[in-house]
């Protein structure tokens, strides 16, 4: 009986040359140097297109002239990018740091690491390919790749494990990479047909590709979002209450100082110092309405004007101090020269004047955790073993699936209470949208109202 073919043709060596190579349609398609970086790039590259159901390049002819290549696009779109995306870096009093040389330093924004995302699987396939070869086909390959697990070297050698993402994050990233053509043909890297061929390719539609879907993000139960109230500090329980009234995001609540909230008259208006369309010249005012003003009285109360009203080193204070209060055994010595040399030390000093949107998160997420009981079995422990601890990943995934929420969906939950309130302009007004479909993204339409119309009326 004959062996049976493979369906993934396999990485060779060919001992004679010292080249890899694999067989493609019952042709030898050489690769490179056996174990070379790019012999491996271009294998994977030549699975991809199978996958994908595209025929292999034509081999380029000698002597042609030479054609910018995608590895100069990205280098010089890189250079591009790490300025055009980047921001004032401010200290802890939210004011500009400078330099050595009297300048305002700047720091990457969350764009800069999408955009790195997409170049890493773009330079790992084409680096060497000529910007002018590169098509729709390519373009089609590489979405394939992104919607499959793999593992891509980065240019500095290190190798980057792939997870599937999803069908809207993939045409997101795409959308990216066409801006980068798109860019390219500004600086003359990439011809303009190029470019023009790229925005004709339509994007993925659901249950017509291998890529995941992801659930659509929900608005958070108003009862589940204040259950964890008495689990975290008093800083947080207010930001999270403060986002269900206002709907206002998670770096706009962390950033709150009484200098930014103009009290003179009612509504009490809130304007951030920076905030995430500032860079479209769009003007962002928050309302505060009477409740809201109601949690934030209390941290106005002997607090500078350009202090920040939610401080960790504040909420690290009064937890310590409530520690001290409940405490039933008499300190010893060494504990107060313990305390004494803390205090030299300035216990304080890893935390910052201000949360971000990461440590928010995170606070939120432990305060889930006590809330909903997290079972003990699925915590990480210092002694588990690689196997161990991937299966409690797997497990704590599912359950924070069911049980936790992230702050932005409290977001969602005041845009969807405005919409069914107001309507639709109210919510886009409250949430700073310039779109209504953005408003409508960040809201649930009010089915309820709606199915009482139809029961009345049809």
């Amino acid at each position: 009986m004959a062996r049976p073919k493979a369906i993934v043709p396999r990485y060779r060596l060919h001992k004679s040359s010292g080249q890899a190579y694999i067989y493609v349609d019952a042709k030898q398609v050489m690769l490179g140097k056996h174990g070379s970086t790019e012999s491996r790039a271009k294998y994977a590259r030549i699975i991809a297109e199978r996958a994908a159901g595209i025929a292999p390049l034509p081999v380029p002819l000698p002597g042609q002239t030479p054609q910018p290549t995608i590895r100069t696009l990205i280098e010089a779109f890189w250079d591009h990018a790490t300025v055009y995306y980047s921001k004032i870096a401010l200290d802890e009093s939210g004011e500009p740091v400078a330099g050595a040389d009297g300048q305002p330093i700047r720091e990457p924004k969350h764009e800069l690491e999408e955009y790195r995302q997409i170049l890493i699987p773009l330079r790992y396939f084409y680096a060497r390919m000529t910007t002018a070869e590169f098509s729709c086909a390519q373009l089609e390959t590489l979405r394939e790749a992104l919607a499959r697990p793999g593992q891509w070297q980065r240019a500095d050698g290190t190798l980057v494990t792939h997870r599937p993402w999803s069908r809207k994050v993939i045409n997101r990233m795409v959308g990216r990479l066409r801006h980068v053509f798109g860019w390219g043909v500004t600086r003359r890297l990439v011809p303009a047909s190029v470019y023009q061929e790229l925005r004709l390719l339509p994007g993925l539609r659901k249950g017509q590709t291998v890529a995941p879907e992801r659930a659509k993000v929900k608005p958070v139960d108003a009862a589940k979002a204040k259950a964890i109230i008495p689990h975290v500090c008093r800083q947080v329980g207010t930001m999270l209450q403060l986002q269900l009234l206002t709907g206002m995001r998670s770096s706009e609540v962390c950033i709150m100082r009484p200098i930014d909230i103009d009290r003179t008259e009612k509504p009490w208006s809130y304007t951030p110092r920076h905030h995430k369309t500032e860079h479209h010249d769009i003007e962002r005012v928050i309302r505060l309405g009477p409740q809201s003003r109601k949690l934030i009285r209390p941290f106005l109360e002997n607090r500078e004007p350009t202090a920040f009203l939610f401080s960790p080193q504040e909420a690290d204070i009064e937890r310590r101090a409530e520690l001290a209060k409940a405490r039933k055994t008499k300190v010893q010595p060494s504990q107060i020269k313990r305390a004494q040399a803390a205090a030299r030390r300035d216990r304080n000093s890893k935390l910052g004047a201000r949360y971000d949107r990461n440590t928010y998160y995170r606070c939120v997420r432990y305060g889930c955790e006590a809330a909903f009981k997290m079972p003990e079995d699925i915590r990480a422990k210092p002694d588990d073993t690689p196997a161990i601890k991937a299966a409690k990943s797997a497990r704590r995934t599912e359950w924070y699936k069911a049980n936790a929420f992230h702050p932005h969906q409290a977001r969602h939950r005041h845009g969807t209470d405005m919409r069914k309130a107001g309507g639709l302009e109210v919510a886009q007004v409250q949430l700073g949208h310039t779109s209504r479909a953005m408003a409508e993204h960040y809201s649930e339409a009010d089915v309820a109202k709606t199915t009482k119309i139809v029961e009345r009326m049809g």
